[in-house]
């Protein structure tokens, strides 16, 4: 590019650069000036004898620069290499006046320029070099002039930006992800689902500080035209998944773009080694993040669902995670507690930690030395808090309740859970078991007092479980599906209940062998 003699405002698009790095490559370089933000103030580097003195070292990718050159003459100057990528597209706004550099596309309009601004935007203003003026391009006070609608902008112009509030913006033109689709899809399902990524992709980028193109969505019609294309062998039991930088969702079951883009997130962050990050943390904070960008959007909030579910199992979050449910639950569980816990950090830390976690993975030899520098706390420190925070706001389930069960000839059976599950708002929320002992008889003793029924589990000799029925306010029933067992609740006001007596319309051995 040319530099003129006198003042020259430039973006800076390339890699975080030391300061003498600058005046080494243009040696008729005066001085260097860049804006501080927080101070609302120039920093000046200038050359001098001894070399480069001034108050910053430093000039990193996002900065607009103003380039004092000497001398009489126009100077062609090579600039260094920009940066790749979605995140080179993304540029910290702080409140007051703000010197950026504009990534996006080349000869972009005023218009296209300024189509992600909003109320936190205020005035915005442009270089004009022939004419070494100001140019307004948007909202700018009376006497200002109009806006230029034709003025065009290329990466590496510099920007006066004044903002309200401090945000990230992202710049218009970054790479699109790799899309394809699978089956056979409306004539506008193509373009509706990129605009829904290129949605969910700024969301993640403007909120959390976090883009990355690196990824290719697979969307199938459904399970078969998902394993025709090369997806993954088994759809059973899942609408979506993410790993290893692809995605695939089955549009038949979900559109899971959010929280499945988030795991891809995850990964870039964490240079592709969770170094042990608990299901809870991994699983708990894609959901949260997808919940925030469905409010964003307008969509009616899902928080009291998992609010509740978690409140229902009555089970502190510990080390032992993993051991308090079966192993089939487990994930269901990791997204209930998972979803409390980063609403938990977001209110006591800020949410933006969640993001600084999984960037601190690669200089972390553990996920809990990660966890400390992200929250501020321990793992053991936060623990012992979300426990108070837990007791604090969950019901005590403290009831006592013991029964026997007997098989349809009066025999005892053993062996069989017996899982206290709440109903809220229409839904059983299972929380954790005991099981029947020689006698046929079970004891909890951390029960809730009212609104649950008593969900019995057998077990195959190869681990399968099965459901064999429910116990509540009416008996025993042998239907399981949530709308009969809401109606089957115990009610009343919370108290013990002892003296259960169940008795199963078979024998073990039946069950076993209708089940296994």
């Amino acid at each position: 590019m040319e530099l003129r003699p006198g003042y020259n405002l430039i973006g800076w698009t390339a890699a975080h650069t030391a300061v003498h790095e600058l005046f080494r490559g243009i040696p008729q370089l005066e001085s260097v000036h860049v804006w501080d933000p927080l101070a609302q103030r120039f920093r000046t580097a200038s050359r001098s004898d001894s070399g480069v003195e001034g108050d910053f070292d430093a000039v990193s990718p996002g900065m607009g620069l103003w380039l004092s050159i000497g001398g009489a003459e126009q100077i062609l100057w090579t600039r260094p290499q920009p940066l790749t990528g979605a995140g080179a597209y993304l540029v910290s706004l702080k409140p007051g006046w703000n010197l950026i550099a504009w990534s996006g596309q080349e000869e972009t309009a005023t218009e296209a320029a300024l189509a992600g601004l909003d109320s936190a935007f205020g005035e915005v203003w442009v270089w004009d070099t022939e004419g070494e003026r100001y140019v307004p391009l948007g909202n700018n006070p009376p006497g200002a002039g109009p806006p230029v609608p034709t003025w065009r902008l290329n990466p590496g112009d510099g920007l006066w930006v004044y903002a309200r509030e401090s945000r990230l913006w992202l710049q218009p033109g970054w790479p699109s992800p790799d899309i394809r689709f699978l089956g056979e899809f409306a004539s506008d399902f193509p373009d509706r689902t990129r605009a829904a990524v290129e949605r969910v992709q700024r969301f993640y980028a403007e909120r959390f500080g976090a883009i990355t193109s690196d990824v290719t969505f697979y969307f199938a019609s459904d399970g078969d035209a998902l394993r025709r294309g090369g997806g993954p062998a088994s759809s059973e039991g899942w609408c979506a998944s993410a790993g290893s930088r692809e995605i695939f969702i089955i549009t038949s079951k979900c559109l899971a773009v959010a929280h499945e883009y988030f795991h891809i997130i995850q990964e870039a962050l964490s240079g592709d080694d969770l170094k042990g990050t608990p299901i809870w943390l991994y699983e708990g904070s894609a959901l949260y993040t997808d919940f925030q960008h469905r409010y964003s959007a307008g969509h009616p909030s899902s928080e009291e669902r998992y609010r509740n579910a978690w409140l229902a199992l009555n089970t502190p979050l510990d080390s032992n995670f993993n051991d308090h449910f079966r192993p089939r639950e487990r994930i269901f569980r990791a997204f209930h507690f998972g979803y409390n816990v980063m609403q938990w950090l977001s209110d006591n830390v800020g949410e933006s930690a969640i993001t600084d976690y999984f960037a601190a993975l690669p200089e972390s030899d553990a996920w809990v030395e990660a966890f400390h520098s992200a929250f501020g706390m321990t793992v053991d420190e936060f623990y012992a808090a979300f426990e108070e925070y837990r007791i604090e706001i969950s019901p005590a389930f403290d009831r006592r309740i013991e029964g026997t069960v007997l098989d349809r000839a009066g025999q005892p059976v053993e062996g069989l859970g017996v899982s206290p599950s709440l109903v809220v708002d229409g839904s059983v929320y299972q929380g954790r078991s005991a099981s029947t002992d020689g006698t046929g008889a079970f004891t909890i003793g951390n029960g809730p007092g009212a609104g649950y029924v008593l969900i019995l589990i057998g077990k195959c000799q190869n681990g399968v479980e099965y459901g064999v029925g429910a116990v509540g306010e009416s008996g025993f029933e042998e239907r399981l599906d949530e709308s009969w067992l809401a109606a089957l609740a115990f009610t009343g006001e919370a108290r013990d209940r002892t003296g259960i007596a169940v008795r199963l319309p078979a024998t073990l051995e039946e069950l076993e062998r209708e089940h296994c």
